[in-house]
């Protein structure tokens, strides 16, 4: 966790299982950047990791990403945002190349661990996407509410 003067923030850690065509484990690190919250977006810098997979682009991917808030409150126990991730792909099938990809999807976190995320992952120069759905535990962005004070 990251400690200011107002509080704790937490880092957004995800593990999972990844349908992409065929399943694939995921883990991912993504560190909020704005830490305020009092507004309803956030930018992130990260990295994800999705088991090999010989039938779409998987590997290691650092990431830049963007969060809107949409559902978010101190006083529910879930979260909804939206949220894009782009990043460079090292991938480790041997038939594909390394490569970017860009993944919008709608996150959905419940009690602030459990979380499921719908979205479309889509690599350049393949010009080619894959629908995604991801459920897994980790997730923490609803801490961003916790304050030790």
């Amino acid at each position: 966790m990251f400690f200011g003067i107002s509080g704790a923030v937490a880092q957004i850690f995800s593990l999972g299982m990844k349908q992409d065509k065929r399943p694939m484990f995921q883990a991912a690190l993504n560190v909020p950047l704005v830490f305020n919250t009092d507004k309803n977006y956030d930018f992130t810098v990260g990295v994800d990791y999705t088991s090999k997979n010989s039938k779409q682009p998987s590997g290691l991917a650092p990431q830049l990403g963007f969060v809107r808030y949409i559902v978010d409150n101190r006083y529910k126990d879930f979260l909804v945002s939206a949220n894009v991730q782009t990043g460079y792909l090292f991938d480790f099938n041997k038939g594909m190349d390394n490569q970017f990809r860009v993944s919008p999807h709608l996150y959905v976190e419940y009690q602030g661990f459990f979380h499921c995320r719908v979205g479309y992952d889509y690599a350049m120069p393949l010009q080619k996407g894959y629908p995604f759905v991801s459920i897994g535990i980790g997730g923490l962005m609803m801490f961003r509410h916790f304050s030790i004070m």
